[in-house]
């Protein structure tokens, strides 16, 4: 087995195998490589929590539990409440497309009051025109 196996078995598993452990008693280079992953893991380990970190963690599960049910009823009434407003739209829909043919067949509603606009129409200068037909407008260069 050549040392970058060793180095690799001792990154990647839990417990070496016989020609590994074989291996690191006969090489100084692999026991010095074990050493300082070994001091490298217990630098870069937690602390062991407190009573009362235990105590917050043990209590933060039923929290977000409470908090997740609170948010769901909440989000289910608003769901119940758009699913009846929807349906009353349909049914409102529903009603009107049935009940307007029977409104259109009754006498004295098929009259259709003339909406219709007079559009302004501007005069059309021609060369018949006058003078006198137009306003004059005294016009000085430049402005005071």
């Amino acid at each position: 087995m050549t040392c970058d196996d060793v180095e690799l078995e001792l990154v990647t598993s839990e417990e070496l195998s016989p020609a590994a452990r074989e291996h690191l008693a006969s090489c100084e280079k692999c026991r010095a490589y074990q050493a300082s992953s070994a001091r490298l893991l217990a630098d870069a380990a937690l602390p062991a929590p407190t009573a009362e970190e235990k105590a917050a963690l043990n209590g933060l599960a039923p929290r977000v539990l409470h908090q997740y049910q609170r948010a769901d009823r909440r989000r289910s009434v608003v769901r119940r409440l758009a699913g009846l407003a929807m349906a009353a739209c349909v049914g409102a829909v529903v009603a009107s497309a049935a009940l307007l043919p029977k409104l259109g067949a009754q006498p004295g509603l098929t009259e259709v009051p003339d909406l219709s606009i007079a559009l302004y129409e501007p005069e059309v200068a021609s060369s018949l025109d006058t003078d006198e037909d137009f306003d004059t407008f005294e016009v000085s260069w430049p402005s005071p």
